[in-house]
């Protein structure tokens, strides 16, 4: 802000021609050309105040021509501020930002292609280079060390591995915003560089913290940016740094690699529809195989595809299978209703937007498989899944061996013992047991009696072969190796499972165990909402338990398909009903004692009612009009304060936007919850304007309506003033948006949306109707 302007002298010593003159001196020189005469274009001369870096204003021309293509020099909008007193140049900008397509080879001897105009690359002189905004990729000359960016003309460009890197990590740039609404992998425009042409012979790729390299291959494979799968893998191995940063070893490192390997089978679905293929890296491999195999991971010969097959210290890419299949049997069920049926593109973008959710909001660095399933469970609940959708992607976990969200792994005995004593020992002890070996016994008194377990020995191999043991209600008591004990375990029925490795072995373990009388069942009883109760919003759940022993927890089984578990009296939990739609639902409690014994179940239904009226009221943004910045990747945001209470039951968005080359512009509604809504993102190409008619959204349903609205309008290319004035064109006049909260009308004004744009001044009514 200019302060302190009282008694500033605004007649300029220094003439508008002169200013001009001296600018387009200062062009040549800085453009280093004796071409004469030059030719400009478009000029102008304008006095404006400026601030300076002490806050005093400063009397200034702002200078402003156009140059054409000329002797190999780009194309210019040359913009200047020169002291209106002195004559000094105070500062110079390009106006024009230019994001240039270029073309070339594609593939190898395995795969056609060809990329037309399809490379994104910034102008160089009389060259062209990948170089933007987003991207950088470098040919490294096979050296491990230096690379220098890739510059060449618009066709062709690079060569085919270079081409490749570039196009598909642009690919899986526009993935990552179109599919999972994030800004590259930190969802704040990370520059992804991509180094090709890496050593020699070098059969492999990698992220390395900070930028993706790609090997050319040698007997095994072709070079490895050969396959959007591929470089897409790589690219979201940045994604996870940025998120959960999940450990690349034991559970976490299996997940980290499938979250990588599902991305780029994403990326593939993504760009080339229903001619994807599930295999990772099928085209760059010399011969007739993959890498992996998305639904039938076994297929490699190394990698497993189910939890029970897992064993501490497997291979991450191996274990990599256990999630790549339930992502696949998903995708697969959600567009066919089988889980060996055919994905549609919808159903992996569907599936893949849950985990982009889980990774980025729900897993932790050590997450485990189980908290990996329950992370996605999570988000799907975010993302508003039905109950038969949620179902799809739970039952395909359970298909790959892992259980959450309620679920329960049963226990299945190899061996069950039925006395009431008796001694369990590892096989061989006090000798060395086998390798690979896994076995369950299951210790179960005839009559019911609850026994109870107790280790006289015990030595396995540290952190490789373990001693798991579950109680009656599939509730995992310990797993350990080593050879501190575990502790004592005492139910109705005590699972034991050992699983060694293919390496060290060790003696084992022998314990016994004894029973008592036996076990009374815990009871249960639901005490609130009672039963036929209308309910609506958040419902309070509590139930009273009670056990001869203790209550170990109570779990409520809620209408939306969820558990929650208390372990603490009085009992309790907390359900949206605003999950589920409107009418009549079970709600169900079950106690488990100490020893693992469940009780009978106590149920209650309820009517569940949350129609609401709507907000009756004219809100108005206040502050503007605003300017929206050219090629800003901040954009304008307009603000609508809406009061009163009610909730998002329907909406709809209208917009028709007057704009010159629409493939500028991204257009976002953002409710007070923070769900954002991309409702136009840089399609459309040279063409004009931006039109949506009455555009049914489902994000913000449910949601509260109150709070601050904001609809976001952001310029991401060059200059529209130069492109109108190229064209004869006037900039456009305001326009309008409306967004529609069933019967309630959200509106929005916006204007010239150009470097000289503006927004107008939004308002959002929101007139009362019945339910």
């Amino acid at each position: 802000m200019v302060q302190n302007l009282e008694g500033f002298d605004v007649e300029p010593s220094f003439a508008a021609d002169a200013a001009l003159t001296a600018t387009k001196a200062d062009y040549a020189k800085q453009a280093k050309t004796v071409i004469e005469p030059l030719r400009y274009a478009r000029e102008s001369k304008e006095l404006v105040i400026l601030p300076s870096s002490g806050h005093e204003a400063r009397l200034a021309w702002h200078v402003v021509f156009f140059t054409e293509l000329q002797a190999g020099i780009a194309p210019q909008l040359s913009n200047y501020f020169v002291d209106a007193k002195t004559g000094e140049i105070v500062k110079r900008w390009n106006g024009i930002h230019t994001l240039s397509q270029a073309s070339g080879p594609g593939g190898n001897a395995k795969v056609s292609r060809t990329w037309t105009d399809a490379l994104d690359v910034e102008p160089s002189g009389t060259q062209f280079m990948m170089d933007t905004a987003r991207l950088r990729t470098l040919n490294m000359n096979n050296t491990t060390t230096t690379g220098t960016v890739v510059t060449g003309p618009l066709n062709p460009i690079g060569d085919a591995p270079i081409n490749d890197a570039h196009g598909f990590a642009e690919v899986t740039l526009n993935m990552l915003t179109d599919w999972g609404g994030f800004n590259s992998i930190d969802n704040a425009g990370f520059k992804i560089v991509s180094r090709v042409h890496y050593s020699t012979n070098y059969e492999n790729a990698f992220w390395d913290g900070a930028q993706m390299t790609y090997g050319d291959g040698a007997t095994t494979f072709y070079p490895l940016s050969g396959d959007v799968d591929v470089v897409s893998h790589e690219i979201h191995h940045g994604f996870t740094t940025f998120h959960s940063d999940l450990v690349y070893s034991g559970q976490s490192g299996g997940m980290n690699e499938s979250f990588s390997d599902i991305m780029g089978t994403a990326a593939e679905f993504y760009a080339e529809g229903l001619g994807a293929d599930w295999d990772l890296g099928r085209d760059i491999f010399r011969g007739n195989t993959a890498l992996r195999f998305m639904c039938d991971p076994t297929a490699d010969g190394r990698s497993i595809d189910n939890y029970a097959d897992y064993v501490d210290g497997i291979d991450v890419h191996f274990s990599s299978g256990i999630m790549n299949k339930a992502f696949c049997r998903a995708a697969r069920r959600l567009g066919s209703g089988s889980p060996t049926g055919d994905a549609t593109v919808a159903s992996v973008q569907k599936v893949a937007k849950a985990f982009y959710l889980a990774n980025a909001s729900y897993w932790t660095s050590g997450s485990t498989f189980a908290q990996g399933c329950q992370g996605t469970m999570d988000a799907t609940t975010a993302l508003t899944w039905t109950t038969e959708e949620r179902d799809a992607l739970r039952t395909s976990w359970v298909e790959s061996g892992v259980y959450c969200d309620g679920l329960v792994e049963p226990i299945v005995c190899d061996e069950t013992f039925t006395t009431d004593s008796g001694t369990l020992t590892s096989p061989n002890h006090p000798n060395t047991y086998p390798n690979n070996y896994r076995r369950t016994w299951c210790i179960q008194p005839a009559g019911g009696n609850a026994a109870t377990l107790h280790f006289t020995t015990f030595d396995t191999e540290s952190g490789y072969d373990f001693v798991e043991i579950k109680n009656a209600a599939g509730t995992q008591l310990s797993r350990t190796s080593g050879t501190v004990a575990p502790p004592d375990a005492t139910s109705t029925l005590i699972a034991v499972k050992f699983t060694t490795d293919g390496s060290v072995t060790r003696p084992g373990f022998s314990a016994t165990w004894s029973s008592g009388p036996p076990n009374a069942l815990p009871t249960v009883t639901i005490t609130a909402p009672a039963a036929g109760a209308e309910v609506s919003g958040s419902v309070d759940i509590t139930a009273n338990a009670s056990d001869d022993g203790s209550v170990a927890s109570v779990r409520f089984q809620l209408p939306d398909g969820t558990t929650v578990d208390d372990a603490t009296a009085p009992y309790g939990a907390t359900w949206n009903s605003a999950t589920v739609v409107d009418g009549t639902y079970a709600i169900t409690a079950v106690a488990y004692d100490n020893l693992g014994a469940a009780s009978l179940p106590s149920t209650v239904s309820v009517s569940v009612s949350n129609a609401v009226d709507c907000i009756d009221g004219t809100f108005t943004a206040t502050g503007l009009p605003l300017p929206i910045p050219d090629n800003n990747a901040t954009g304008v945001t307009s603000s609508l304060e809406v009061t009163g209470a009610g909730s998002v039951g329907s909406l709809e968005l209208s917009a028709n936007i007057a704009h010159p080359y629409r493939g500028d512009l991204r257009v976002t509604l953002i409710s007070p919850a923070g769900t954002s809504y991309i409702a136009h993102n840089r399609s459309g190409g040279s063409q004009d304007n931006v039109v949506f008619t009455a555009l049914p959204l489902t994000n913000f349903n449910g949601q509260a309506a109150a709070g601050t609205w904001r609809m976001v309008v952001q310029d991401l290319a060059g200059s529209e003033v130069t492109d109108q004035l190229a064209r004869g064109r006037q900039p456009p006049p305001p326009v309008e948006v409306t967004v529609r909260v069933g019967d309630d009308p959200l509106t929005d004004r916006v204007g010239d949306l150009t470097v000289r744009g503006h927004m107008g001044h939004p308002r959002l009514a929101l007139p009362g109707r019945q339910p």
